[in-house]
C-alpha cells in the first residue's frame, strides 16, 4: 500500500517581503541607536574632560594670580625709607618687627628679611630665628642679583607655600632681601570650587618623595589619601586617555588632571588635582 505525500507549502511571497522587510529595519534601527549611543557617550566624555581641564586651568590661574598680588604688596612694602634704614641697621629685633608688619601689609603667612649678603636678620613668625646665611636659596639668590623672584616652598614636609622675594635697594645697591611666603590653604581650594563645578586637593611631598593632602575641598581620610597618593605615584600625562585618569573616591569615579608646583631651582615640591565626576556612558 502506497503512502501519499502531503505537500508542505512555503511561505508566501508576502511573508518573504513583510520579514526581509522588518529584518532590514530592526538592523537599522539597532545600527542608529548604537552610533546615537556612541555619539552620545563620546559628547559626554568630552565634556567631563573639557571641564576637569578648565578646573585645572583655574587653579593654575588663580595660584599665579595669588603669587602676583603677595609680589606686588612686597615690592610696595621695601619701598618705604625708614624699612631700608632698618634694614641698614641690621638690629635684629627691630627687623623682626618690620618683617611682622610686613607680613600684616602683604597678607602673608610669614616674612623674612635678609641683608645684602643674604644673612637673615629677621623673620616674622620667629622673633628669636637665627641669624643663618640664605644665600644658597635660588630664591633669595636671585633677589640678591637685583631680580624679583616667585615661586613655592615646602616646611616640616607637610606645608606647601607660595614664596616670593624682592630686593631692599638704596641708589641702585642691593641691601638687603625681603621674602614673603604664603601657605596653600583650604581657602584657595574653595575659591577655585566657587568657579567650576569640580573638586581640587593640593598635595606636598615628604621626604620620603610620599605625598600628603595639604589642602582639599573634599572630607580628608583614608579614603581620599589612598586614590590621590596612588593617582600622583603613576604620573599620569595630562594627555592621557581618560580611562587611565580616572580616580575612586568614596565609590565615585573621578576624571582628574593635575599639575605640578616647582620650586626656585625647578624641583616638584607638590601640586594640585582638579577632579570631576565621571559622566555615566548611558546618561545620553
Amino acid at each position: 500500500m502506497s503512502e501519499t505525500k502531503t505537500p508542505r507549502r512555503g511561505l508566501s511571497i508576502a511573508w518573504k517581503i513583510f520579514l526581509g522587510t522588518a529584518g532590514v529595519v530592526i538592523v537599522s534601527m539597532g545600527v542608529s541607536m548604537w552610533m546615537s549611543y556612541t555619539s552620545a557617550e563620546t559628547a559626554a566624555r568630552a565634556n567631563v574632560d573639557q571641564q576637569v581641564a578648565q578646573a585645572a586651568r583655574t587653579a593654575s590661574t588663580l595660584l599665579e594670580g595669588q603669587q602676583q598680588t603677595l609680589l606686588r604688596s612686597a615690592a610696595t612694602f621695601v619701598q618705604h625709607p625708614v624699612f631700608r634704614d632698618v634694614v641698614l641697621s641690621g638690629k635684629q629685633g627691630t627687623v623682626a618687627d618690620q618683617a611682622r608688619e610686613a607680613a600684616d601689609r602683604t597678607g602673608a603667612t610669614w616674612v623674612q628679611i635678609t641683608n645684602g649678603e643674604g644673612l637673615r636678620l629677621g623673620r616674622s613668625d620667629m622673633p628669636a630665628a637665627p641669624q643663618v646665611s640664605m644665600a644658597a636659596s635660588p630664591l633669595i639668590q636671585a633677589a640678591l642679583e637685583g631680580r624679583t623672584a616667585a615661586a613655592y616652598g615646602l616646611s616640616n614636609d607637610s606645608t606647601l607655600f607660595q614664596a616670593v622675594a624682592v630686593p631692599i635697594t638704596q641708589g641702585g645697591t642691593v641691601i638687603g632681601v625681603l621674602m614673603a611666603a604664603k601657605n596653600i590653604a583650604d581657602s584657595l581650594a574653595y575659591a577655585v570650587r566657587a568657579v567650576v563645578n569640580g573638586e581640587v586637593v593640593f598635595f606636598a611631598f615628604d621626604s620620603l618623595r610620599n605625598p600628603r593632602i595639604v589642602a582639599s575641598t573634599m572630607a580628608r581620610g583614608a579614603e581620599l589619601t589612598a586614590p590621590i597618593t596612588l593617582h600622583v605615584r603613576a604620573r599620569v600625562p595630562a594627555g592621557a586617555p581618560l580611562e587611565q585618569r580616572i580616580v575612586a573616591i568614596g565609590g565615585t569615579e573621578y576624571v582628574a588632571r593635575d599639575d605640578s608646583l616647582l620650586s626656585a631651582g625647578g624641583t616638584p615640591l607638590g601640586g594640585f588635582v582638579a577632579l570631576r565626576v565621571r559622566a555615566k556612558q548611558a546618561a545620553g
